[in-house]
Parts: C-alpha cells; sequence; structure tokens
C-alpha cells in the first residue's frame, strides 16, 4: 500500500473515513512553526494527504485556517520513522 493510499479517505455509508492505519510515524512529520502559530484557528497545520514526488513525499497544508504551505519529506526518512 503506499502512503497515499493510506492516507486517503474512502467512501463508506455517505461518510469518509480513514482508510487503514497500517502503520504511525514516531514523532510528528508536520507540526506548527513559529510564523505557522497565528491566525484564524492558531496553533494548528493539517494535511489531507500527499503524493509521491521522485523519491520525496509532497505534503500541501493548511496553516492556522488563513493560508496554505507545501513541504517536502524525502521517503526514506518517512519510512525510518515509522513504527
Amino acid at each position: 500500500m503506499s502512503v497515499a493510499e493510506a492516507t486517503g479517505p474512502v467512501r463508506s455509508e455517505r461518510r469518509l473515513w480513514p482508510a487503514l492505519v497500517a502503520l504511525q510515524a514516531r514523532y510528528p512529520i508536520l507540526q506548527a512553526e513559529n510564523d505557522d502559530r497565528n491566525g484564524y484557528v492558531p496553533n494548528v497545520v493539517y494535511t489531507c494527504g500527499g503524493m509521491r514526488v521522485g523519491d520525496q513525499l509532497f505534503m500541501p497544508y493548511g496553516i492556522s485556517d488563513s493560508s496554505i504551505g507545501f513541504a517536502f519529506l524525502p521517503l526514506k526518512e518517512l519510512v525510518q520513522a515509522l513504527d
């Protein structure tokens, strides 16, 4: 199963549910930094998934319900962080 399949929603009984949580990282792979702590909903960053771009995971994410950002994470580092 790819990272995109594990983070994507599935349709079930007219609601969207997370697919399958197969593994969990030992630490957050996305967290609010100082510049991301102010806004409509402070101290919140969230992603709706990611996609593989070469050997990296590309994740667009929302910041405090007021702006967006983009993060790249080497897949090798992500795999090492998984339990």
